[in-house]
């Protein structure tokens, strides 16, 4: 994230309302990060942010809303 700050100038921050990655990739990615995060015991909200920005290519502005999005108990 750092080099990312660095290079922002030439680079600027993708923007966008959706998440445009096929829905069986984002489910796969979801059920592992789920499990993963379940075994270990903490959130996955500081897995699934990450991912959803490097791997599907999704805004920051949408990753950030969708995870802050309340959880039902």
């Amino acid at each position: 994230m750092i080099w990312e700050g660095i290079k922002q100038a030439k680079y600027p921050q993708k923007e966008g309302n959706t998440i445009t990655a096929p829905a069986w990739g984002l489910s796969i990615f979801g059920f592992i990060v789920g499990v993963a995060t379940g075994i270990a015991g903490l959130g996955g909200g500081f897995a699934l942010v990450p991912g959803w920005i490097y791997l599907f290519g999704a805004s920051v502005y949408i990753t950030m809303g969708s995870s802050l999005l309340p959880h039902s108990n």
